[in-house]
């Protein structure tokens, strides 16, 4: 599943992303840290919900989490930070 969000309106001096997936459990699923605006997981249950997270990063800080839960049905993810 592709998971992809706008950066924030922000000065500038990002350097990256911090992502969270969950299912709906409350297991964490997968996590990372990313350059990009699109993130691909692999290997979900069809038809299951997750909540998936992610915050900018700059140098000295980060912002808070957006989050948003999905379930694995259109294989694209699409929302704003």
């Amino acid at each position: 599943m592709e998971f992809s969000w706008d950066p924030p309106a922000c000065g500038g001096g990002l350097d990256g992303f911090s992502y969270f997936l969950y299912d709906d459990d409350g297991n964490l699923v997968d996590s990372g840290d990313t350059d990009t605006t699109v993130i691909e997981i692999n290997n979900l249950i069809y038809n299951k919900a997750y909540e998936f997270n992610v915050a900018a990063r700059t140098s000295t800080d980060q912002g808070p989490f957006s989050g948003t839960t999905v379930t694995t049905e259109s294989g694209i993810i699409y929302f704003f930070l």
